[in-house]
């Protein structure tokens, strides 16, 4: 086919298909941005409505942590408190248990007439007054605290014989003694 068109209108139908191209390209363009807009909004509000319920919650975890300062001050004093008691009550010494521990030491015949317990007398010497029926206690009572493991360096200090008793126990016994500071943690 012959083109018989001139070359000023060939040139007028090319730029018009190029108008036509070009101008859907700004409508692409135009609804490109546009949706561009809507997407960049959109995602702000979703952000600020993200944000409003974060500060939200901060606010409602820090009103509950102050409802439970409360009761994580007292836990920490409790927990102090526990501390002190446990520390005191490794230091404690039980006398009840040390002066039972004495007593089954002694053989039978003799009594504790005197006894000072004391947790700083504790591996010093010290002097234990008993009363006995016979000279023959006090030895007894002198070789049963040697053999026994609450006591070391033990010595019989004095025997006398009371003119006057009443309660069957005529001899005076003074016994010094120093106590194994083990006993009181046994």
């Amino acid at each position: 086919m012959i083109n018989l068109l001139p070359p000023k209108v060939k040139r007028e139908i090319i730029a018009g298909r190029s108008n036509v191209i070009l101008w859907r390209y700004c409508v692409v363009s135009l609804i490109l941005g546009f949706l561009l807009i809507v997407a960049t909004a959109g995602i702000y509000f979703i952000m600020a409505h993200t944000r409003t319920t974060a500060r939200q919650a901060i606010e409602t975890g820090n009103r509950r942590a102050l409802q439970y300062q409360k009761v994580q001050q007292d836990y920490e004093s409790f927990s102090a408190n526990l501390k002190i008691a446990k520390a005191i009550l490794d230091k404690d010494v039980r006398y009840s248990k040390v002066a039972l521990k004495i007593a089954q030491a002694m053989p039978s015949g003799t009594i504790l007439q005197t006894l000072t317990l004391d947790s700083k007398k504790l591996g010093t010497p010290m002097t234990i007054n008993a009363r006995g029926k016979t000279y023959g206690d006090a030895l007894r009572l002198k070789d049963s605290f040697q053999q026994s493991s609450l006591f070391k360096d033990v010595n019989l200090a004095s025997a006398v014989a009371e003119k006057e008793n009443k309660d069957g126990y005529p001899i005076n016994i003074t016994i010094n003694v120093t106590m194994v500071p083990e006993v009181a943690k046994q």
